[in-house]
């Protein structure tokens, strides 16, 4: 044993109702006394902590992504191996003897590796890295985003600031100041929660984009603060945080959050748990949910996230509700029928010049990424001005609707729908554009980033394209275009590498509407589909002033109706008479039409 490690451990000190027997040990300078004190004292820690998490190695390694630059890639490495080489414990040894700067990571996995590996460590090295950690509590990594819940946190920020500070807190809480630190940590956590989630507990688009990354820092923080039987939250920032479970639950499909990165854009990381897994441990369930949806997890948060809930009767019901929810704060909205974990979902953000949108069919996500477009006007290109925002947001038992709005460059409008059918499993996303001239030419494409594994397949009569692989199949409907191929038509649909392409060309206005139409028992129905005329005092309007179009597929038949210039009376589309701007309706086999959405004119 060295001198310096004794001499170090010799200068500690300790809170006055710390544990006895590490007070007696540091200030003999007695290492291998503090060693099994140490042992003893964090026993209960480690098996509480195991208990929820498992027997895996390092909770740390689930945020690698977030630290994958070269300072911590022997830290990284040394996580995924740990178990099969000591080069881990000896790198920690050799970090924390050293007199550079420590990393967020280092911290992190130092703490984990003592509370939990204690006996991995020689007493001389357990001394060493207690005391690094002790000079890097003092004067490292300070809880500062306490005060300020304005700023929208990155999940780095998450980490470094919230979780690094929270949970060196209970691990020096031998330490003089860890009461006081711990309290200003706590409403770190309030404030880092309430940045980055809309009062209804929605989280930010741009978080939304990573939601496994932003829940694992907050997990890994109630894992610990359980283990300690510390406080991590009041009973307000709580009520935030069931609140944000319950909107996360709406993005959830068997494949992870909808809103997240498709899984095969994900960097490969071992040890990273399933979306469930999270979800699971945030409500403190010890069992996974993975084989059996959402039951437990939704079980658990009507009780207020208490552990080891049980399945209840009324579960069906809960599991059933419609949770689709639309936030201007987060300039995000999810579409959804129910919270089954095949249920249909549709996601999408707006708060970058192209949206972010994603579409899973009954469990499948087929679509995942940003939602492209470019026009040009008599020519010239034109570009969105300002940001977009949801002007319109419906959600009722049969649909849920949401539409989007940029601001215009030289009196252009561009407006984007999209609807999805909770019944009849099938969805309309529709661009429209106008253009202030109505003898201005307009020339418009759109892509939708389709996710790996899809194949698509043209039909040899109609225009419609089929998406589809070994658990889902889907038919793309291109309504703008003339149904039967052999008709030449102004505009086009196909696939370009992993994008679905739609083009179109018109005089003053154009409206874009493709139907995605999965439901099982229309799967070998014919479809066809026309464009209807629209009328008003019982004349023609040309095609710049509005669009209807009817969509039959099997007994399905759909009214997508859009007025692209405000008229001067009530406009009829097959026999339907509206002032509305925007109609979307079921056709009875009577002919009689049963509106789903309505939207008005502005004023």
């Amino acid at each position: 044993m060295s001198n310096a490690v004794s001499q170090s451990l010799a200068k500690l000190s300790f809170r006055k109702n710390s544990d006895s027997a590490m007070k007696k040990a540091a200030s003999a300078g007695d290492a291998h006394a503090f060693h099994s004190a140490f042992l003893k004292s964090h026993a209960k820690v480690r098996k509480r902590f195991e208990k929820v998490f498992g027997g895996d190695p390092f909770v740390a390694v689930w945020s690698a992504e977030t630290f994958s630059a070269d300072v911590n890639s022997e830290l990284i490495r040394g996580m995924r191996a740990f178990g099969r080489s000591s080069e881990l414990f000896d790198h920690l040894i050799a970090t924390a003897a050293a007199p550079t700067p420590v990393s967020p990571l280092f911290v992190l996995v130092s703490c984990e590796a003592m509370l939990r590996y204690p006996d991995g460590f020689s007493s001389e090295q357990l001394v060493t890295l207690f005391t690094r950690l002790t000079q890097v509590f003092a004067t490292e990594f300070r809880s500062s985003l306490a005060d300020d819940d304005e700023v929208l946190p990155c999940v780095a920020d998450i980490v470094t600031q919230v979780e690094v500070p929270f949970l060196l807190s209970l691990v020096m809480e031998s330490q003089p100041s860890a009461r006081s630190r711990h309290v200003v940590c706590v409403k770190a956590v309030d404030g880092c929660l309430c940045a980055s989630t809309d009062t209804d507990g929605t989280l930010d688009a741009a978080l939304a984009r990573e939601a496994g990354q932003w829940l694992m820092p907050f997990v890994r923080i109630l894992g610990w603060a359980n283990s300690f039987r510390k406080s991590w939250a009041n009973e307000q920032t709580t009520a935030r945080w069931l609140k944000t479970l319950n909107r996360l639950a709406a993005l959830a499909t068997s494949e992870g959050f909808i809103s997240s990165a498709p899984a095969s854009d994900r960097p490969e990381h071992a040890k990273v748990p399933s979306e469930f897994d999270l979800f699971a441990w945030a409500v403190g369930l010890t069992e996974t949910v993975v084989e059996t949806g959402l039951a437990p997890f939704v079980t658990a948060l009507a009780k207020g996230g208490q552990r080891k809930a049980k399945p209840k009767k009324d579960d069906a019901k809960r599991l059933n509700r419609n949770p689709s929810g639309q936030s201007d704060w987060a300039t995000t909205a999810v579409l959804r029928k129910s919270l089954q974990v095949d249920a249909d979902v549709m996601a999408i953000d707006w708060d970058q010049p192209t949206q972010g949108l994603h579409l899973s069919a009954l469990g499948r996500q087929v679509l995942g990424g940003r939602w492209k477009h470019r026009f040009t006007v008599d020519g010239k290109a034109c570009e969105s001005a300002g940001d977009w925002v949801c002007t319109c947001w419906f959600s009722d038992n049969e649909v849920a609707f949401a539409e989007l709005e940029s601001g215009s460059v030289d009196g252009v409008r561009h407006v984007r729908h999209v609807m999805l059918a909770f019944k009849e499993h099938f969805a309309v996303l529709t661009d429209t554009v106008t253009a202030p001239g109505a003898g201005a030419q307009i020339d418009f494409e759109s892509r939708l980033s389709l996710v790996d594994g899809l194949e698509v397949e043209t039909n040899s009569i109609t225009r419609e394209l089929v998406l589809q692989d070994e658990s889902v199949s889907l038919r793309a409907v291109p309504v703008w275009l003339d149904d039967d191929r052999i008709q030449n038509t102004p505009g086009s649909c196909e696939r370009a590498g992993s994008e679905l392409v739609m083009r179109a060309h018109n005089t003053g206005g154009i409206m874009l509407p493709l139907v995605i139409d999965w439901h099982p028992g229309r799967r070998a129905a014919d479809a066809d589909w026309s464009r209807l005329t629209v009328t008003e005092n019982r004349r023609p309007v040309a095609a710049q002033q509005a669009a209807g179009y009817r969509v039959r597929i099997g007994l399905l038949q759909v009214l997508l109706y859009r007025s692209l210039r405000r008229g001067e009376t009530l406009r009829a589309v097959l026999g339907y008479h509206t002032a509305n701007e925007t109609v979307y309706s079921r056709i009875k086999n009577t002919g009689d039409i049963l509106p789903l959405v309505l939207v008005e004119a502005d004023a």
